[in-house]
């Protein structure tokens, strides 16, 4: 008998992933090779607990191996038992030609009660076929309050479930697909495929509605930039209404930077900078372009100013060490790393290491 990963690993189908995490060492530990020298059976075993720990400690593979379960699980449709073997059964001639003639009749000359029996036929097809479709676009709904309601108490493996098996019954029930994206994106953020199954869904989403085309063309913008498709990006952003969110002058700044675009990243941050002049955000991120294209000066002005409003942030500090160390002021820019190093700012240990062992 095949074992499935549960039962490899000992564990009940609700296992919490501790209890996955605990049951695993406990069966590395018992079977491991180097501990069952020479047995087949070890290593045989100890090969199907990794593989079940790998399907079982990811909740993407975990969802779609419960999914596979529950579809293998599911008793098959009993078959009609057949009395004869089939090359017994042989087709029945017609008794004489004129039985022929009158079928044939019927066909080409149909009565008006076979033009009944016909529509009504048709009728029905259509009645089951619509009824089939109101069904699954009911139960694809029910499956989308399930999931919003499993989205509201942070189980988002279980709205992911019930949002893909809505997908399922109905795939054109978009408001799904958006909140199957927004959970995605939440729950996985470190994971490239959150992001590229987040744009595939919001795009297809975009095909077909016209309402919130703003936010969708935003969160379908912020996929790109994670993906670091920086052109995707700005295109999308420019389907966005300007008066929508003054963030996208942001996200703009952001994509013609990483595009080394400075002279574009500059007007669109000076733009933001005309609205909310006291963002040390967007200070910070000019003052970077500026210190990219070359232009120490008006970079200094802007971290300036950033660190003005909000000196609590340490990558404000770790920017102006490096304009600092453009112009070959490196006693300030230690003292500008050491800060930001103190406000616990990623990276600026290793400028202290390299730039400042002799101040």
């Amino acid at each position: 008998m095949e074992f499935n990963h549960y039962q490899v690993l000992g564990v009940p189908r609700n296992a919490s992933l501790d209890n996955i995490k605990k049951a695993y060492k406990t069966l590395a530990k018992k079977y491991h090779p180097d501990v069952n020298l020479g047995s087949k059976f070890y290593e045989d075993h100890f090969k199907k607990v990794t593989a079940a720990y790998a399907v079982l400690s990811d909740p993407i593979k975990r969802q779609a191996y419960d999914v596979k379960l529950f579809h293998a699980e599911r008793p098959a449709q009993p078959r009609p038992a057949q009395t004869k073997p089939v090359a017994q059964q042989k087709p029945r001639r017609p008794a004489t030609v004129q039985t022929q003639a009158t079928f044939s009749f019927s066909l080409s000359m149909p009565s008006k009660q076979n033009l009944i029996v016909i529509g009504v036929l048709i009728l029905f097809v259509i009645g089951g076929y619509t009824l089939f479709n109101v069904m699954n676009r009911l139960a694809s709904d029910n499956h989308y309050e399930l999931g919003l309601e499993s989205e509201n108490k942070k189980d988002y493996a279980g709205a992911m479930y019930y949002y893909e098996q809505g997908i399922e019954m109905d795939n054109s029930n978009y408001k799904i697909q958006e909140h199957l994206a927004d959970v995605l994106i939440y729950a996985r953020p470190e994971f490239k495929e959150s992001y590229l199954k987040g744009a595939y869904l919001y795009a297809c989403v975009l095909q077909h509605t016209e309402e919130n085309k703003d936010t969708l063309f935003y969160k379908l913008s912020q996929c790109y930039i994670e993906l670091d498709e920086y052109d995707k990006a700005l295109i999308t952003l420019e389907e966005i209404k300007p008066s929508f969110n003054d963030t996208i002058l942001l996200l703009k700044g952001e994509c013609y930077t990483k595009n080394k675009q400075w002279d574009n990243a500059l007007s669109a941050y000076d733009e933001f900078m005309s609205k909310h002049s006291f963002s040390d955000l967007a200070h910070q991120k000019a003052g970077y372009a500026h210190y990219k294209n070359v232009e120490y000066e008006k970079a200094k002005e802007h971290l300036d100013k950033a660190i003005l409003i909000n000196p609590s942030n340490g990558a404000n500090y770790y920017v102006r060490g490096l304009v600092a160390i453009a112009t070959a002021d490196t006693l300030d820019a230690c003292r500008d790393f050491e800060t930001s190093y103190e406000l616990e700012y990623e990276g600026a240990d290793r400028a202290v290491y390299k730039f400042c062992q002799t101040h």
